[in-house]
């Protein structure tokens, strides 16, 4: 019974989570038709900076939640993760949105290939052969020969790329750092780096009529990483991840009521490809941890049991 509230406990965070993501991308798009790119890269880290750090302040626990000895760790992330907001928030506005989002599901593997490169992890066969078919679901929604595959298609590839190194980092900050501050630090970070490169685009102030729009998508963006990051931590990844998924419904709908469009039937299957890939990966790498646990519970007890006879 624990079990299942923990399940349905993760369903509903990750809905949260995808509701916002969901949000923040259709407010980008509408924000597209006043301002930059990087203009609106820079908004949404100032206003989602603001909104980490007002639980802090009200808590009056700031210092202590925002404390790091990995300041230049966080800088390093802040300058992957600017790379991967404008390739991410270029895409969504120069091509269809769902498009965006399938191709965006290749995250998970560009994880794993990441973590066996810069981790040294040792990824099995069958995670090689689910994460080549994965990339396969990626041909099938580009199709390359049968349709062009320009810019924005290029840089949604390479976003999620660097997505996934954003993920192997924060998987190593969340042994030193609490939650809040990895999502305070990354936006407060990204907020300058994002205002040189708006600078460098032709900056240009946004008519006061534009702030609530702003200011509601850097909150759901916001949002949306926190109700991720519960969802994340009440259930296991191998049940949790593929909620993710539910984006794309959520952005098609979306997207076909607000701007017109429409995905076709190669966008749909391809990113059933690449979603039935990265979950077979995911349940995978939770098997593998479970089994690795288990063995060191084993160990333990096997040397206590030795330290017993010793003692005797």
């Amino acid at each position: 019974m624990k079990q299942q509230k923990s399940v349905a406990r993760a369903a509903f965070w990750m809905v949260l989570a995808d509701a916002g993501f969901v949000a923040m991308l259709f407010g980008i798009r509408q924000l597209s038709n006043d301002l930059t790119v990087a203009e609106v890269v820079f908004w949404r880290s100032l206003v989602a900076s603001f909104a980490a750090l007002v639980p802090s302040v009200v808590a009056g626990d700031a210092r202590q939640a925002l404390y790091t000895r990995r300041l230049g760790y966080f800088v390093t992330r802040a300058f992957i993760v600017y790379g991967a907001n404008l390739g991410y928030f270029y895409a969504a506005v120069a091509m269809t949105l769902a498009d965006a989002v399938s191709l965006q599901f290749v995250i998970p593997l560009f994880t794993l290939i990441g973590a066996a490169i810069f981790l040294g992890e040792k990824v099995g066969m069958r995670r090689w052969v689910a994460t080549a078919v994965g990339f396969a679901g990626a041909v099938v929604i580009l199709r390359p020969g049968f349709a062009e595959v320009g810019w924005p298609a290029i840089a949604v590839l390479v976003s999620s790329a660097l997505y996934a190194q954003n993920w192997l980092m924060v998987k190593s900050l969340t042994a030193t750092d609490s939650a809040r501050a990895i999502v305070f630090y990354m936006n407060i970070l990204i907020a300058p780096l994002a205002l040189i490169g708006a600078i460098a685009f032709g900056w240009s102030w946004p008519a006061w009529s534009l702030a609530p729009l702003i200011i509601a998508t850097g909150l759901c963006g916001w949002a949306a990483q926190l109700c991720q990051a519960r969802g994340f931590a009440a259930a296991d990844a191998s049940v949790v991840a593929p909620f993710d998924y539910l984006r794309l419904p959520m952005t098609a709908i979306g997207g076909y009521f607000l701007f017109g469009e429409s995905a076709d039937i190669w966008t749909w299957i391809g990113a059933g490809v690449i979603a039935a890939a990265a979950t077979y990966i995911t349940r995978r790498e939770a098997k593998m941890e479970s089994r690795l646990r288990r063995d060191d519970d084993a160990d333990r007890e096997l040397v206590a049991v030795k330290q017993d006879q010793v003692k005797r």
